[in-house]
C-alpha cells in the first residue's frame, strides 16, 4: 500500500462550532471568576470591562489551539500501538500546554524568577486539565466512529451470489465480496483485504471494477478499488493530495481522475 504522509485532518465546521462554544463558555466562567474575585477583595471595586480582557487574554491561545490538539489527537489515535498512542497524546497536550504557557509569558512579561513560577503554577495545571479535556472529546470521536463502522457491519445483508473463489496461499477459499474492504493491483493479480486477511485473486483492476460496480465499489485510484460501505474519513493532505482512510486503518490515495467517483460523499 502507498504510503501517505504529512496529512492534515482539520475538524468538521459543526465541530469547530462546538469547541467555540466550550470556549464561550470558559471565557465567561473565568471572567466571573475574575469579577467575583474584585467584590471580595479589600479594595471593593470590581471592573466588568477589566474582568472580560483579563479572560480573554488568558484563553486567546486556546481559541486557536483547540481545533489544532484536536485535529492532531484524531490522527494519533489511528496508530496501532497503545504505547505508542499513548504516548504522543500525553506529548501533545504537555507541548500544547507549554506553548499556552509561553503566550502568558509574553502577555505578562513577569519581571522575576518568583513570578514566573507563580504564573506556572497558577496556569499550568488548568492548561493540562484544558488539554486533557479535548484528547478526551477526541479518544470519545473515535470511539463513536468505529461503534457506527461497527454498527454499520452488523446491518449489511449479504446478497446471493456475492462470493468470490480467491487464492489463500496454496488453498482456494470462498470470501463474501460485502465484506472486502478494498482492492488494490499487484502485478498479475489483485489483492483483496477482507477482515485483516488478503487474497489473490487473477484479473484486472478494470474488470473487477464493472464485476464489483454493484456492489458499492468505486475506482478511487488506477491501483484502487474501494468498497463504500468501509470508507471511514476523507482526508486531504497539505499538498491538496485527497485521500481515503477505511474503516481497517489503510490510507489509500484518490487519483486525480478518479475524484469524480466521490461526489457521493460531497467532496
Amino acid at each position: 500500500m502507498e504510503k501517505i504522509d504529512n496529512l492534515q485532518v482539520w475538524p468538521s465546521q459543526k465541530t469547530l462550532l462546538q469547541l467555540f462554544v466550550i470556549w464561550c463558555i470558559a471565557l465567561s466562567a473565568t471572567t466571573l471568576y475574575c469579577y467575583s474575585h474584585g467584590l471580595v477583595s479589600s479594595d471593593g471595586q470590581p471592573d466588568l470591562v477589566f474582568s472580560l480582557r483579563w479572560a480573554f487574554e488568558i484563553l486567546l491561545f486556546w481559541l486557536l489551539a483547540l481545533p489544532v490538539l484536536l485535529s492532531l489527537c484524531e490522527q494519533v489515535l489511528p496508530v496501532v500501538s497503545v504505547t505508542k498512542r499513548l504516548a504522543m497524546l500525553v506529548g501533545l497536550a504537555v507541548t500544547t500546554s507549554l506553548m499556552g504557557f509561553s503566550v502568558q509569558l509574553l502577555i505578562w512579561w513577569p519581571e522575576s524568577l518568583s513570578s514566573i513560577l507563580y504564573l506556572s503554577y497558577q496556569y499550568l495545571p488548568k492548561a493540562l486539565i484544558a488539554s486533557g479535556v479535548i484528547i478526551l472529546m477526541a479518544v470519545v470521536r473515535d470511539l463513536r466512529s468505529k461503534t457506527l463502522v461497527k454498527e454499520k457491519k452488523a446491518e449489511q445483508v449479504i446478497q446471493p451470489g456475492s462470493q468470490l473463489l480467491v487464492m489463500a496461499g496454496a488453498d482456494q477459499k470462498l470470501i463474501d465480496i460485502n465484506n472486502v474492504i478494498y482492492v488494490q493491483s499487484s502485478g498479475n493479480y489483485l489483492e483483496l483485504f477482507s477482515q485483516g486477511k488478503s487474497y489473490l485473486y487473477r484479473a484486472t483492476l478494470s474488470s473487477m471494477a464493472e464485476k464489483l460496480q454493484s456492489h458499492s465499489f468505486i475506482r478511487i485510484h488506477r491501483q484502487y478499488l474501494v468498497n463504500t460501505r468501509w470508507i471511514d474519513t476523507l482526508m486531504t493532505q497539505k499538498t491538496g493530495q485527497l485521500v481515503v482512510r477505511m474503516s481497517d486503518g489503510s490510507l489509500l490515495p484518490v487519483g486525480r481522475n478518479f475524484k469524480a467517483a466521490l461526489s457521493q460523499f460531497k467532496i
